[in-house]
């Protein structure tokens, strides 16, 4: 050991300087798979089916949390009976609106 690494449960290897983490490229299926130590999943807030961005920068693999997509329909869904607010009234015509 070089005195910058230290064993952590699990198995992974982490370097206490870098935030570097061992870890290994498994199959599955007809793909390879990167399992992602908890430690970093959590510092991220990643969970099971998050979804991620990936890609290649400077030869290196970047993984990151994808950011949320926001739609109609997502806002929507998240009506319900006790969320919905009654009718908001503004005044009376003030110019050529039609009601």
């Amino acid at each position: 050991m070089d005195g910058h690494r230290i064993a952590v449960k699990g198995g992974y290897t982490r370097c206490i300087y870098e935030d570097v983490m061992k870890t290994t490229i498994q199959k599955w299926g007809n793909s390879l798979a990167v399992r992602i130590p908890r430690p970093f999943a959590e510092e991220i807030h990643l969970g099971e089916n998050s979804t991620v961005d990936v890609s290649i920068k400077s030869g290196k693999l970047i993984i990151v949390p994808a950011e949320l997509q926001v739609t109609l329909e997502s806002l929507v869904d998240q009506i319900t009976d006790e969320n919905r607010h009654d009718e908001v009234g503004t005044g009376s015509r003030v110019g050529n609106e039609v009601w």
